[in-house]
C-alpha cells in the first residue's frame, strides 16, 4: 500500500504479505473485517488506524473463521480458524508509532513471533481491543514501547505479552488471562507503569521478569489464579498500600530478584512466602524494610539480605519471623516443588548489617534464621555495627551463628544459637573498641560457644 487509503466496509482477503509503506496511512472504518490466507501478515512501517467503536470493532482473523464476515471461503459450513492460521500484524519501525488499535479484535494469528509484533521504535497505542486465540504470544514488544489500556489479551499457546528491551511499556486496565505461560514476561527491559490489570488464570508466572531491573508503579493489579503470583526485583515489591492482590495463586510464592532498593518497604503476612531466587537484597542507606509477624522468607544458594539502611523484623512468641533455606519445607510448605525436603546448613549466604545501618530502628526480635552461613561470614553477620538481636532462633549454619566485626557493640540477648559448624558468636576487632552485652543466651552444639579477639565483651547469664 503506496497511497494513503481507506478501508470503510465489507471483507477484506488478505491472499499474501502486504505492507502499509513509511509515510502512508492505511485507515480501517467500524465492522471492516480483514482476512488472512494462512501464514501471511501485514507490516506496518506508515500508520495504520484500525478504530472500531463499542459493538462494532474492526476484526483481523483467518479466512478459515466464519464468525466475523460468513463463510468467506465457500466451503459450506460453519468453520472456525485455529491459534497461528496467519501470522501477525507486525509494527516494523518509528515510522509506525502514530498507529491506534481502538476497539479491534485480532484473532487466530501468532503464526510468527506474536499476533501483534511491534518492533525497533513503533511506540503505537491499543486501546479496547481484543488479542485472542492466538500461537506463541499475544502481544511481543521488541525495542519498542507500546500503551496498552483497556484491552483482552487471552488464549494464547505462549505468553500473554512479553517486553524485551523495551523501558517505557504502559500496561493499564487490561485483563490478561488463560494464557499457556506467563501473563507479562520481561526477560530484558522494564514496565513504565502496571496499573489495575487483572492478570489471572495463566499456566505460568502472572508477572514475571529474568532480571533485576528499574520498573515503575505496580499498583492496583489482580494477580491470581497464575502458577505463581510474581518474579521481581527486591527493588520492585510493591507496599501493602498500592492495593495489589496477589493471593491465591497455585502456589502462594513470589520470587525475589536481589537488587538494591532505595524506598522504604513493609512486607505483610498475607499468605505469601518470599522466595529470593538470586542475589543480594539490598536496604538502601537512609531506607527501611519492616518485617510483619509471620513472614517467611527463602533464600536460594547464594543469595542473602544486606542492610545499609534499617531493618525492623520484630516477630510474636509462636509467630515469628522466619529466614530460611529454599528447600525447608517445614516453614511456608514445599515452596520449591522438589517433593519433602529439609534444609542444610549453607544453603544460603546470611543476614548482613553494614556500617551505615540505623541502629535505633534496627532490631532482630522474634525471628528464626536456619541453614544459613555460605561463604564462612556467619549466618548474621554484623559488619562495624550494633544491632539488638534478642529472643530469637539462630541456627544449623556453615560457619558462624553470629560474626562481629570491627568497632561494633550489640546486645545479644535471650536467643538460642545452635548447630553452627564454626563458633555459635564470632567476635573479631582490629580496633580494640567492640564491647558487645551478650546476656541470657543459650549457646549449645556449635563448635566453640563464644570465641573473641581483641575485643571486651560483656557475658552474663548465659547457658554455653
Amino acid at each position: 500500500i503506496s497511497t494513503d487509503t481507506t478501508w470503510a466496509a465489507g471483507v477484506y482477503r488478505v491472499t499474501s504479505n502486504v505492507t502499509v509503506n513509511s509515510g502512508v496511512r492505511l485507515t480501517i472504518k467500524p465492522g471492516v473485517v480483514v482476512k488472512f490466507n494462512a501464514n501471511t501478515r501485514m507490516y506496518v512501517d506508515g500508520t495504520l488506524l484500525a478504530e472500531g467503536i463499542a459493538g462494532t470493532p474492526v476484526v483481523f482473523t483467518a479466512y478459515t473463521d466464519d464468525s466475523y464476515g460468513g463463510d468467506n471461503n465457500g466451503d459450506g459450513s460453519a468453520t472456525a480458524g485455529t491459534p497461528g492460521y496467519w501470522y501477525n500484524l507486525e509494527f516494523r519501525n518509528s515510522g509506525a508509532s502514530g498507529s491506534r488499535l481502538v476497539h479491534t479484535i485480532v484473532r487466530y494469528g501468532g503464526g510468527s513471533n506474536a499476533s501483534l509484533y511491534i518492533n525497533n521504535g513503533a511506540d503505537i497505542e491499543v486501546r479496547d481491543s481484543e488479542i485472542r486465540e492466538g500461537a506463541s504470544r499475544g502481544i511481543y514488544a521488541y525495542s519498542a514501547s507500546p500503551y496498552l489500556f483497556g484491552n483482552l489479551i487471552t488464549n494464547h499457546s505462549g505468553r500473554g505479552i512479553e517486553i524485551y528491551d523495551s523501558w517505557g511499556t504502559v500496561i493499564q486496565n487490561n485483563q490478561i488471562t488463560n494464557n499457556s505461560s506467563s501473563g507479562i514476561y520481561v526477560p530484558y527491559g522494564s514496565i513504565a507503569l502496571l496499573d489495575n490489570n487483572t492478570i489471572t488464570d495463566n499456566a505460568g508466572t502472572g508477572l514475571y521478569f529474568t532480571n533485576a531491573a528499574a520498573v515503575g508503579p505496580i499498583t492496583n493489579n489482580t494477580i491470581t489464579g497464575n502458577k505463581r503470583a510474581a518474579r521481581l526485583p527486591f527493588s520492585a515489591i510493591p507496599q501493602p498500600a498500592d492495593g495489589n492482590t496477589l493471593v491465591p495463586n497455585t502456589s502462594n510464592r513470589l520470587d525475589i530478584l536481589g537488587d538494591t532498593r532505595s524506598r522504604d518497604l513493609s512486607l505483610p503476612a498475607d499468605g505469601l512466602v518470599y522466595y529470593q531466587v538470586n542475589g543480594v537484597s539490598t536496604v538502601g542507606a537512609g531506607s527501611k524494610l519492616e518485617i510483619a509477624p509471620g513472614v517467611i522468607w527463602k533464600f536460594t544458594n547464594n543469595s542473602q539480605l544486606s542492610i545499609n539502611g534499617a531493618l525492623q523484623a520484630v516477630g510474636d512468641p509462636g509467630n515469628r519471623i522466619v529466614f530460611t533455606s529454599y528447600r525447608d519445607d517445614s516453614a511456608g510448605g514445599d515452596s520449591n516443588g522438589d517433593g519433602p525436603s529439609r534444609g542444610a546448613p549453607g544453603d544460603w549466604q546470611r543476614i548482613t548489617f553494614n556500617s551505615s545501618v540505623i541502629g535505633f530502628l534496627t532490631r532482630l526480635e522474634q525471628v528464626e534464621v536456619r541453614y544459613a552461613g555460605r561463604s564462612n561470614n556467619g549466618s548474621v553477620y554484623q559488619y562495624q555495627s550494633s544491632v539488638t538481636i534478642k529472643d530469637s532462633l539462630i541456627t544449623d549454619g556453615d560457619s558462624y551463628g553470629i560474626y562481629i566485626y570491627g568497632n561494633a557493640s550489640p546486645v545479644i540477648e535471650g536467643n538460642t544459637i545452635r548447630g553452627h559448624a564454626g563458633d555459635g558468636i564470632r567476635i573479631y576487632s582490629p580496633s580494640l573498641n567492640s564491647s558487645p552485652l551478650i546476656r541470657n543466651n543459650t549457646i549449645a552444639g556449635n563448635q566453640h560457644g563464644v570465641y573473641t579477639r581483641y575485643a571486651t565483651p560483656t557475658l552474663a547469664g548465659n547457658t554455653i
